[in-house]
């Protein structure tokens, strides 16, 4: 399946550790025979101009933009697209793969929303941090068109809004195909990996 990895960040002043994720990720790609594709600031061009006239939060912007350089990107010929976060690094690059059984994929989240002395209580929710599209998949159109239509909205300030919550919210609503093998550490858990809490895990 010819698959193309794509990533953005900014040029400059760019954090050591934010460089390391990045080349973590474009040696994974490199591994699998993927080809990888990096997009510098002129990501956030992809996104309609009255929507950057709107909103000034990178982050809102960038899970539009995502979408549709996915799609753009699909239909110059690749089969799949896999966005994955600038922040993400791979620990084990030859034993993660992407999964096959279905059309898209997006990320498991266990969130840590209360901590009681029985330990952390989580909050099961999706992610955008890795977004997965194969050619046909129907949820892409449909993904793109509700961040439009949520952006149309005359107040628009959730910081989370067209991602995490969006697509925990859809989760919710049917069963939604989710990688596994991708993981979010929350402040909060990583105190307790630093302190040798038992308490991490749900």
């Amino acid at each position: 399946m010819r698959t193309v990895v794509f990533q953005s960040f900014r040029t400059h002043d760019v954090p050591a550790w934010i460089d390391r994720c990045m080349k973590s990720v474009q040696g994974w790609a490199a591994d699998r025979g993927f080809d990888y594709k990096f997009i510098d600031d002129r990501f956030f061009d992809y996104v309609p101009d009255k929507y950057r006239a709107k909103i000034q939060d990178k982050i809102i912007l960038s899970d539009l933009a995502r979408l549709l350089v996915s799609k753009e990107l699909l239909g110059e010929g690749y089969q799949r697209t896999a966005w994955v976060d600038a922040d993400i690094i791979v620990f084990d690059p030859d034993a993660w793969q992407l999964p096959t059984e279905h059309d898209y994929y997006f990320c498991h989240e266990m969130a840590p929303v209360n901590k009681t002395p029985q330990g952390f209580q989580f909050d099961v929710r999706a992610n955008n941090s890795v977004s997965v599209f194969s050619v046909g998949n129907r949820f892409q159109d449909f993904y793109i068109d509700s961040c439009r239509r949520i952006l149309d909205q005359k107040q628009f300030s959730d910081h989370w809004g067209l991602g995490t919550h969006f697509l925990s919210w859809m989760r919710r609503a049917y069963p939604m195909p989710l990688m596994s093998n991708i993981g979010v550490f929350y402040a909060a858990l990583l105190k307790d990996v630093m302190r040798g809490s038992a308490d991490v895990m749900p």
